[in-house]
């Protein structure tokens, strides 16, 4: 109504929640419970929304954290960045699903998902975090050889071991 009074304004909110229609019901974004380093989960039902008065293009850098709602003191990966288009004003995409790849450098544990909006006007609603945690674990070892193939009691058996947390040449002794 009053056009030279307006101001271009990008303000975009993340969240990993969702109402399912009402304010108190919603639903948290899932994601299975673990996951294998160097491999991708499905995470489902998060929302991205532009309040701004401007349309946007959002992006957002996923990330694994050992503390939730806070970066202070945490342990952290960044994942990826997904775009995520153009999103007129006004507007959200309510129920997201995409795949995550968890690189072959992040240690086991557990963690909390945390998204980050890329240049959005304001910090209040620029983070989202898991409400649970998801485990990253190991792949299984795979057993590479045995020397000698022959080995006899009291005698030292080198096996070669590939997978994390392994050194190759593990002596055994039988």
């Amino acid at each position: 109504a009053y056009p030279t009074r307006s101001v271009s304004i990008t303000d975009l909110g993340l969240s990993l929640k969702r109402t399912l229609g009402g304010i108190a019901n919603f639903s948290w974004a899932s994601f299975p419970v673990s996951v294998q380093r160097g491999s991708s989960f499905p995470l489902s039902g998060f929302v991205i929304e532009n309040a701004g008065t401007a349309t946007a293009s959002p992006a957002v850098t996923w990330y694994l954290s050992n503390r939730n709602n806070t970066w202070s003191g945490a342990t952290y990966y960044a994942l990826q960045t997904t775009s995520y288009g153009s999103l007129p004003r006004f507007y959200y995409y309510p129920n997201l699903t995409m795949s995550i790849q968890v690189p072959a450098s992040v240690r086991a544990g557990e963690y909390y998902i945390v998204g980050e909006l890329q240049s959005d006007g304001y910090d209040g609603n620029r983070y989202a975090w898991s409400n649970e945690r998801i485990t990253v674990t190991n792949p299984p070892a795979t057993l590479v050889g045995l020397s000698p193939a022959n080995g006899q009691t009291g005698q030292t058996l080198d096996v070669d071991i590939s997978g994390s947390g392994f050194v190759n040449d593990t002596h055994v002794y039988f």
